[in-house]
């Protein structure tokens, strides 16, 4: 497991190589520079995954934590949520939506897109222990094995995920009012709620139409809003207080 914090504010990396004759404020060469000195930590651990022969059994996972951050303006320069709607510190899609790498030789297809499967850092676990060819613990996993879809089979899962953010006053939050989402999310299927946990702000989308998030159904789509309502709060029950 190798966690690194590039990029992450505060942006001062060692130089803004190769950045340092674009026309950009500085900041955005130093964000720049720091995402290229992540790309370059990858290749170093693929290399040592080489040099010690163990890369052709090895999966290698890159993802990330949560959406892209900053200004509006660094944000379109780099395209860092695509069309999705808001930023990190929300549960809108660009917020917790981000894209996954996944290497295996000889398993995993080499230069293949899957932008149809929905793939949680929960699945990992069942996920991992299938492509390693051992028996996942007997429990209920939250997350499910997705192995299939690494290799090559796109597919709805069958769980609902969930997300809480923003419980109180002190998460930080996007400076724009229209980025700010309600502070709980489900999504099952390609239908996506979200809510306040005092049951305010209902939102219902179905991105199968569009991950912009723009078009709230939730009168068109009662009974599906009221549904995927008591599962939320079923689930935001659950939690630790």
């Amino acid at each position: 497991y190798a966690c690194t914090t590039l990029p992450h504010g505060r942006f001062e990396p060692p130089n803004d190589q190769p950045y340092s004759n674009r026309d950009w404020p500085e900041e955005f060469r130093n964000y720049a520079a720091m995402v290229t000195r992540a790309d370059q930590l990858f290749g170093e651990i693929l290399k040592t995954l080489r040099d010690l022969r163990p890369d052709q059994n090895t999966v290698v996972l890159v993802a990330s934590d949560n959406g892209g951050t900053g200004s509006r303006e660094r944000i379109r320069l780099f395209n860092s949520t695509g069309i999705s709607r808001a930023e990190k510190g929300t549960v809108y899609e660009g917020g917790i939506r981000v894209p996954m790498v996944a290497r295996l030789p000889g398993r995993i297809p080499a230069g293949r897109v899957d932008d149809s499967t929905v793939v949680s850092a929960l699945d990992l676990y069942p996920t991992c222990c299938r492509l390693a060819g051992i028996a996942a613990p007997g429990v209920d996993f939250d997350g499910e094995d997705m192995a299939g879809t690494f290799t090559g089979r796109p597919r709805l899962r069958k769980k609902d995920l969930f997300w809480e953010y923003g419980r109180d006053a002190t998460y930080i939050r996007p400076g724009l009012e229209h980025d700010r989402s309600p502070n709980l999310a489900i999504r099952s299927g390609n239908w996506k709620l979200l809510m306040n946990d005092d049951r305010s702000r209902i939102e219902l989308y179905d991105l199968n139409r569009s991950d912009k998030e723009e078009t709230n159904v939730a009168v068109e789509h009662k009974n599906i809003a009221r549904d995927l309502s008591t599962r939320l709060m079923a689930w935001r029950k659950s939690l630790p207080a």
